[in-house]
This record gives structure tokens, C-alpha cells and sequence, in this order.
């Protein structure tokens, strides 16, 4: 479970604080996934970092699976990233220099996974994701849906129990990116997964039952578009 209570996180842009979340509070639970919807600027990605630990609120609390992460050090956080969390792009972000099987096997490198299991969690993915006769493809030889697949499966392959998505659609065409939130949805279901995406794209927030929507930072009801 995660539950977030009152968390506010601003910047500071020349002299001025410019609030990007403001008192904002919320709980999510596996199996049932969270979008979070909202105009660019709403303080959707911030939202994002925060639960990832990629960023710390101002004010307020965090709480993932039991964890405060006002409270962990850098070395704690990094710890709790590496093994229960997963993060997904817009853009990817695969390692251009290296092909499809080590993108996807390097989260698993790093959690000390090798050998026969390694090779096993990377090929059912592979299977998973419809790219079984890529694994040696280099990110430039794909298209962008493929990219998408693959930073899906890198994102999952240490099995997280929190995916977090920041717009995974937003530079894909509509039937792929519907292929991939499919994907996605089925793997926090079938895994007892939290899974938090932000999004613009009605066919995501179409097949989640948790919506909430930010304005500028802020939690409001209904769609502020």
C-alpha cells in the first residue's frame, strides 16, 4: 500500500517559490491502478518523482509499503528503488549501448540476479512483450512502440511492487499505445502490483477505476481540461 498524507513540494525559480504540489493526499492499493490526470505544468511528473523517491516533498509523508520516505537516507532510498521499484518513461530511456537483452537484464544485474535466472526472467519477458527474435537488436534499430515495449520490460523485470508511468503513450500511436497500458494493467493484476500512471490519454483513464486529477498541483474533482 501506498499512502501519501499532505505533501507540498515547491521550486525555486529566481526569487520566486513556484508551487508544483500543494497539500495533496491520497492512498493506492494493488491490483487496482492509478492514473493521474491533469494539464501539463499540474504537477504530475513531480507527483511521480516523489513516489519514487526521486524527489522529496517540503511537507508531508510518503509511505510506501510500510516505508516513510521523509525518513530514509540516500542509501536506503536507492536500496528501495533498486528492488521494489519500477519507473517508465516517455521517452524510455534505454542505454543506447546496449542491445535489448542487457537493457532488459540490467535491473537485474544490479540486484545481484545471474546465470540460468537471469537468462529465464529475460527470455519469458522477451516472450511477454512479442519481442522473442530481438534480444540482440540495438535501441536505434526499433521503432518507438518497440522502444516502449522494451523500457516496459526492464521496468518489470525485477519484479517490482510499484510500477510508476509517466505518460508511456504520449509519443505513441493509438493502437500501440493501447497494446502497452493492456500490458501494463494485466501485469499489476496478474502480479498484485501497484501501478500509478500519469497520463492524457482517455483510453488509459478508460480502463482504471482510480482517477485523480491536479490542477495546478493541487487535487480537484473532476477533469479540469
Amino acid at each position: 500500500m501506498i499512502k501519501v498524507e499532505n505533501i507540498s513540494k515547491h521550486y525555486l525559480s529566481g526569487k520566486r517559490h513556484v508551487p508544483a504540489l500543494s497539500d495533496v493526499s491520497f492512498d493506492i492499493m494493488p491490483k487496482n491502478p492509478l492514473t493521474i490526470i491533469g494539464k501539463s505544468g499540474s504537477g504530475k511528473t513531480t507527483l511521480l518523482n516523489c513516489l519514487g523517491g526521486l524527489e522529496k516533498p517540503d511537507r508531508g509523508r510518503i509511505s510506501v509499503f510500510g516505508s516513510d520516505l521523509m525518513a530514509l537516507n540516500a542509501k536506503a532510498i536507492s536500496n528501495l528503488q533498486r528492488k521494489n521499484i519500477g519507473f517508465l518513461f516517455q521517452s524510455g530511456n534505454l542505454l543506447s549501448f546496449l542491445n535489448v537483452y542487457e537493457n532488459i537484464a540490467f535491473p537485474l544485474q544490479l540486484n545481484g540476479v545471474s546465470g540460468k535466472n537471469q537468462k529465464r526472467r529475460v527470455t519469458a519477458l522477451l516472450d511477454y512483450i512479442e519481442l522473442q527474435d530481438m534480444e540482440t537488436a540495438m535501441p536505434h534499430e526499433l521503432s518507438g512502440g518497440e522502444k516502449q515495449r522494451v523500457a516496459f520490460a526492464r521496468a518489470i523485470a525485477h519484479s517490482p511492487k510499484l510500477l510508476l508511468a509517466d505518460e508511456p503513450t504520449a509519443s505513441l500511436d493509438t493502437e500501440t499505445g493501447k497494446n502497452l497500458v493492456n500490458l501494463m494493467f494485466t501485469m499489476a493484476r496478474n502480479d498484485n502490483q501497484v501501478l500509478v500512471i500519469s497520463t492524457h490519454d482517455p483510453e488509459i483513464t478508460g480502463l482504471s477505476k482510480h482517477t485523480i486529477t491536479l490542477l495546478d498541483g493541487k487535487l480537484v474533482k473532476g477533469d479540469p481540461s
